[in-house]
């Protein structure tokens, strides 16, 4: 998802092995979600922010899966606040 913010990408930052990166927050598909209402989940559950979707911007295939990109923008909530696992892992360690 690309989330827009008073003229800001959000991304999130990664450290593994030494080496660290950015993405955009997102994540999988629940069993009976669409793509949409998984997009609002991971942007709560990995920033702590309600959005609201724009748009699908990009749809990007790997193999047999598919990433759905959605244009959004931030409604309510405050960066850092999210409680995914995704935030207390290893995968971030020293951000």
């Amino acid at each position: 998802m690309i989330i827009l913010d008073h003229g800001k990408v959000a991304l999130i930052r990664r450290v593994r092995a030494g080496l660290t990166y950015y993405l955009f927050p997102g994540g999988g598909i629940e069993n009976g979600e669409t793509p949409e209402a998984a997009a609002s989940r991971e942007a709560h559950e990995e920033l702590g922010l309600i959005v609201e979707l724009e748009r699908l911007f990009a749809v990007a295939h790997f193999g047999v899966s598919e990433q759905y990109y959605y244009l959004a923008h931030v409604v309510r909530g405050e960066f850092g606040t999210g409680t995914g696992t995704e935030l207390v892992s290893d995968a971030v360690a020293g951000s």
